[in-house]
């Protein structure tokens, strides 16, 4: 197990929250703050490193051919 940052991505790409979890052991659910399309799994502190913010875009080629159900 190693310590990770989630990347909570709504359907646009918009980064909605990030969440680092450092205790791998913990049971504690993740609960993203409204719908997501996505979730980006990073070793923790790799997104500060890369300067990803709540607000910040991404660009998944995945994200702009899916359909919401």
């Amino acid at each position: 197990f190693i310590p990770l940052d989630m990347v909570f991505i709504d359907p646009s790409g918009e980064v909605i929250a990030i969440e680092t979890r450092l205790d791998t052991q913990s049971d504690a659910m993740s609960i993203a703050p409204a719908p997501v399309w996505g979730v980006l799994e990073l070793k923790a502190g790799r997104a500060a490193e890369l300067g990803i913010l709540q607000g910040s875009r991404v660009d998944i080629k995945a994200f702009s051919n899916a359909r919401v159900l």
